[in-house]
């Protein structure tokens, strides 16, 4: 792994960003993995990476990984559940295989995705029976019939 702070543009149609770690092509690492700030992964990761920033991973990026990120560009392979709290952006050729949940999503042409896909956060969040949004629509229902 290498750190840098340079300031590039990462590839064609991903804005410039301060670069806090940057794991090359043609580098294998496993385990649980945490950073801070802008990461990026143009090699191979398999295991479990945590990223309180934004997780670029580029065109030859391959995870094998569980993510938890704030906001994630991706244009590699990701087998593996994906998590991001704020903004997750799939461009091609980026292929996921596994589940991903984010407040945003936004999806290129030519991307490949095999899961669930869930967007929105606590605003897609299963209304329960005896919850106070399911009480309110009930009595909103029974009014407007009654």
């Amino acid at each position: 792994m290498i750190k840098r702070k340079e300031r590039r543009n990462m590839e064609n149609h991903l804005p410039d960003l301060d670069i806090d770690a940057f794991i090359g092509e043609g580098t294998y690492f496993e385990g649980k993995f945490s950073f801070k700030g802008v990461v990026r992964i143009d090699g191979s990761v398999k295991g479990e990476l945590k990223c309180d920033g934004t997780l670029i991973i580029g065109e030859t990026g391959v995870l094998d990984a569980s993510i938890a990120t704030r906001d994630a560009i991706i244009r590699g392979k990701v087998n593996g559940d994906i998590k991001a709290e704020g903004r997750l952006e799939l461009k091609a050729p980026c292929a996921v295989v596994g589940d991903m949940t984010a407040q945003t999503l936004v999806v290129e042409e030519g991307v490949s995705i095999d899961g669930n896909v869930v967007t929105g956060g606590e605003r897609l969040a299963p209304v329960r029976e005896g919850s106070v949004l399911a009480t309110e629509e009930m009595e909103t229902t029974e009014t407007a019939d009654g």
